[in-house]
């Protein structure tokens, strides 16, 4: 299950993905309640977390809204740093399937 479909979101209304990616910017921020964040991320898993870089990233890349760029990247970031804090042990190489999807997401970071 996507993201995007959890968010309520269809993809081909990139306004209101972009909207949808806002609200959970702001729940995953660190300043959120850490209640609400951590419940959100227990009940979603890592792979949640992992598919939002993916999606975030290939966003950035493809969809060339330079305009969006600032959201995707601070979403990008806030995952990777929540994405740290929860597995500080995992190396995020080791969920991706492919050598080419970490490239996305190297590339998508270099925004």
């Amino acid at each position: 299950e996507h993201w995007y479909t959890v968010l309520g979101v269809k993809f081909d209304q990139p306004e209101e993905l972009f909207m949808q990616m806002k609200l959970l910017e702001e729940l995953l921020a660190p300043e959120s309640k850490y209640t609400v964040r951590e419940k959100f991320i227990s009940s979603k898993g890592i792979n949640f977390l992992i598919d939002i870089i993916l999606q975030a990233c290939t966003l950035m890349i493809n969809e060339g809204r330079v305009d969006k760029f600032p959201l995707c990247a601070a979403l990008v970031s806030r995952t990777l740093k929540l994405f740290n804090s929860i597995c500080s042990t995992i190396n995020l190489a080791e969920y991706l399937d492919s050598e080419a999807t970490l490239v996305i997401v190297t590339r998508g970071m270099e925004f």
